[in-house]
């Protein structure tokens, strides 16, 4: 049950890739798609490892999805802030 269960995941991961490039293309930003991938990356090796039996993978796959949930959250808030100091910065 368990590999059926990985490559769901990967199957959704490289959907989930797909969409993302074909939306990011359209803006010409290489940059974006690595950092969108790191995230998407980690909570997917996460989930996988949170299907194991054993305690300690358990709890490493609940910290990789938690990080990954972590790092998009700073992400967003370090791009907000920066572009609020360069809105003002311009006025």
């Amino acid at each position: 049950m368990f590999h059926e269960q990985v490559l769901v995941i990967l199957a959704v991961f490289s959907l989930a890739l797909f969409f993302l490039h074909s939306f990011l293309r359209a803006f010409r930003a290489p940059k974006t798609f690595l950092l969108s991938v790191f995230p998407l990356a980690l909570f997917s090796f996460g989930f996988a490892l949170r299907l194991r039996s054993e305690k300690e993978i358990v709890d490493l796959g609940f910290f990789f999805t938690d990080f990954a949930f972590l790092f998009t959250y700073v992400l967003f808030a370090a791009a907000l802030l920066l572009g609020q100091i360069r809105y003002w910065k311009k006025i």
